[in-house]
């Protein structure tokens, strides 16, 4: 699975990027319902081999591992996600100077499936598409109600 979303924010690259980086912040634009909350593994600066840990719920408690793999100061974010059953996900976040804003781009790639989620994949190619959407409205929103 393959799925890309983007989004023009009237906001500089520089202020998208530190929002984004701020990974306990994420649960303001993650999926809504899910309960989410982010904590890093160990006190400092977010860098490349950066561990957060995630707890959500849906369809149970969920405790996830979040890898920082890929930094590019104001212009990409790039992490991995490792649920508890090993689906490991990537999300990458491409951020381009657009006029007096930021051109956001989200990629969320699959990179590992259990066989019972490969099963399940065409529920979930219906069901992504969406959650991605909503996260990068969700983004937008909060930047630019926050100018």
């Amino acid at each position: 699975m393959n799925i890309l979303k983007e989004a023009d924010i009237a906001a500089s690259p520089e202020k998208v990027y530190e929002y984004l980086l701020d990974f306990p912040r994420h649960s303001e634009w993650t999926t809504p319902g899910h309960g989410v909350k982010i904590t890093p593994a160990s006190e400092g600066p977010t860098t490349v081999g950066s561990v957060f840990n995630s707890e959500a719920h849906q369809f149970g408690a969920q405790r996830d591992r979040i890898d920082v793999t890929e930094l590019t100061p104001n212009r990409r974010i790039v992490y991995e996600v490792t649920m508890k059953d090993s689906n490991t996900f990537r999300h990458t976040l491409d951020l381009q100077p657009s006029g007096n804003g930021t051109h956001l781009s989200k990629r969320f790639q699959t990179l590992h499936l259990t066989l019972l989620s490969k099963l399940t994949l065409p529920i979930g190619m219906m069901v992504a598409p969406k959650l991605v959407t909503h996260d990068v409205e969700r983004i937008k929103a909060n930047l630019e109600g926050a100018s």
